[in-house]
């Protein structure tokens, strides 16, 4: 018999986290509100994925950080291409250049490996400046790496 898993529906998650945020984190139904709106009247919407041609992709290393090569090693060592999640990136001004500031590595690892195209998340923007705030909202949110109990916990449901 299979041990049954810790499951919870993702709108339950929600309305907890939700609860947890103004109980802990001094965050009011105000903040919510103003939240909310600002991100409903946003006229950008999600971008849309696609397969992108290896030889279309452009790195502006005035925005995106130079190649960690153990990283793209480390990559290609475990690559599993169903982790590969969606790079970021973004075409200025209906240029034919796709300029990735996000998924670098992951991009890198994937053509060194002989993939001739890598999915990707595409924002088509006017401003110039798009990729630098995106990198930086991306790379600089403080979300903390995994701890060793995180590590374990994950390692028990596979060997399970």
């Amino acid at each position: 018999m299979a041990a049954k898993r810790l499951t919870r529906k993702f709108t339950e998650v929600v309305a907890e986290v939700e609860r947890q945020l103004k109980a802990h984190y001094e965050v009011t139904d105000r903040d919510l509100k103003a939240w909310r709106d600002r991100a409903q009247a946003l006229v950008h919407r999600f971008p849309h994925s696609t397969m992108v041609a290896i030889d279309d992709l452009w790195i502006d290393y005035e925005v995106q950080r130079d190649v960690i090569h153990k990283h793209v090693i480390n990559i290609m060592k475990k690559w599993d291409p169903r982790v590969c999640s969606p790079g970021s990136a973004c075409r200025i001004n209906g240029n034919t250049r796709i300029f990735l500031y996000d998924a670098q590595h992951r991009s890198l690892a994937a053509a060194i490996l002989g993939y001739k195209e890598v999915p990707c998340a595409v924002v088509d923007t006017d401003d110039v400046n798009f990729a630098s705030y995106a990198f930086e909202l991306l790379n600089d949110t403080g979300v903390k790496r995994l701890t060793p109990g995180d590590l374990h916990r994950n390692a028990l449901v596979r060997y399970k």
